[in-house]
């Protein structure tokens, strides 16, 4: 639903606002976990799939929880809805149109909220911290990565754009 709220909504989540000026503001150490974050997040394909498999598997740990409980939370606070059903006037695919618009809306909000309230714990955890010391994480690398997920960002809406407006495949 991000793309159905706001199309820039991706640029808060992924490690996508990590730059240079908020690199240089921080110790070594946390500047090495934000790149190495960063690496993993925007440019996995630079990295052994090994790593990339242990990343994706602590990150699962960290914001699978937090994105369960709110997401159960939202649907128990749902059964108070009022149905569009009446005693009078049944409406029941309106009730399931309704109900199906108030799951997704949930899902992508709990989705949301795990993400920001996982990353952050998953990058003061130690197990990150091991995972980090893995990854090449200079400022230059960081550059890098930073140039190799902005052209495959451009390369995908162009040809996203491309199928839309042809209907054609062309790359």
């Amino acid at each position: 639903l991000d793309s159905f709220w706001s199309n820039q909504a991706f640029k808060s989540a992924r490690g996508y606002y990590i730059n240079h000026d908020s690199l240089m503001a921080v110790d070594p150490a946390a500047r090495s976990r934000l790149v190495a974050f960063f690496m993993l997040e925007q440019t996995p394909q630079k990295l052994p799939p090994s790593l990339v498999e242990d990343y994706q598997a602590l990150r699962s740990k960290y914001t699978l929880p937090p994105k369960l409980l709110v997401f159960g939370g939202l649907l128990f606070a749902q059964r108070n809805f009022r149905r569009l059903t009446s005693a009078v006037i049944s409406r029941p695919l309106m009730d399931l149109a309704q109900a199906v618009a108030r799951v997704a809306v949930s899902a992508w909000f709990a989705d949301s909220v795990g993400n920001e309230v996982g990353e952050p714990l998953m990058l003061g955890s130690s197990a990150f911290a091991g995972l980090s010391g893995q990854v090449p994480a200079t400022i230059y690398d960081f550059h890098q990565s930073k140039r190799d997920s902005i052209l495959a960002r451009q390369r995908a809406t162009m040809v996203k754009e491309m199928e839309g407006t042809f209907g054609l495949d062309y790359f």
